[in-house]
């Protein structure tokens, strides 16, 4: 089988890629033996997160220059844009927790159960995969079995892991998902600021 055609910008990320996918292999794995949390713990800790997040960032904006200066020195990092930088992840964050949360309460409200999960691991797998192929490869995710193909990478990845699922249906069920949506509008608009 020939090798991924890699981009040349995402060789040096290589290793961290592979230890994304050890992470996402043993969190799943762990999963089954931790107990669910109750409705109202997720809906504290998603509210908490979401405040503590724009706490958080509100208070970067605040801070004195000098100490913006001194935290960039210990970091290594040029200040002003590293602190804009943690804002706005900050801000993304809190908007994350929010909508998991109305989400969270839909599903409440809607009485939805969850029903047949499904392959928990192929389906976290797959979203790693997804992420890790875009990101070496800068493709588009689509099916399809010739060499170089997401499918066929993905294949190597349930193949390494021995994970036995339908790769077909874990594409179908992962361009469903709202990181599908939100991989795919990052991809369609680095690949064009790439041409």
């Amino acid at each position: 089988m020939r090798a991924l055609p890699v981009i040349e910008s995402a060789k040096l990320e290589l290793l961290s890629f592979v230890s994304a996918f050890e992470m996402t292999y043993y969190d799943e794995e762990r999963k089954p033996r931790e107990a669910s949390a109750s409705p109202a713990t997720v809906e504290k800790q998603l509210n908490n997160m979401a405040d503590k997040c724009r706490d958080v960032a509100k208070y970067l904006g605040k801070m004195h220059r000098d100490a913006i200066h001194e935290w960039s020195r210990a970091a290594g990092v040029v200040g002003p844009i590293s602190i804009w930088q943690l804002s706005e992840i900050l801000d993304e964050s809190a908007s994350s927790a929010e909508q998991a949360l109305e989400a969270f309460k839909g599903d409440q409200r809607a009485g939805a159960t969850r029903g047949n999960p499904g392959d928990a691991m192929a389906a976290a797998m797959t979203v790693t995969a997804a992420f890790v192929f875009s990101r070496l490869t800068a493709k588009r995710i689509s099916q399809g079995t010739k060499s170089g193909s997401f499918e066929a990478f993905l294949e190597r990845i349930f193949t390494a892991y021995g994970i036995e699922a339908n790769l077909q249906h874990c594409i179908r069920k992962f361009k469903k998902s709202r990181f599908w949506r939100k991989l795919d509008s990052r991809n369609t608009i680095s690949l064009h600021s790439k041409s």
